[in-house]
């Protein structure tokens, strides 16, 4: 059975027609290239610097764990 698997793939990669791969390639190659994506507009950057402060769950039974929250 392995030997029977083994040379159907060796006839279907090498035998039957092995430019039908790079045909494909070629194509998806060629129509990804057309379609550039829009360009993107620049974002001015915000003067001013900050840092969002999250709060975290307690997800302790521990009262004393309630500072962390």
């Amino acid at each position: 059975l392995l030997a029977l698997a083994l040379g159907y793939f060796a006839i279907d990669k090498f035998v039957l027609d092995p430019g039908r791969d790079q045909a494909e390639i070629a194509a998806a190659v060629e129509s990804a290239t057309q379609a550039a994506p829009a360009p993107v507009e620049d974002v001015p950057a915000s003067p001013d610097r900050s840092i969002a402060v999250l709060p975290f769950v307690n997800m302790s039974s521990d009262p004393e764990q309630e500072y962390f929250s």
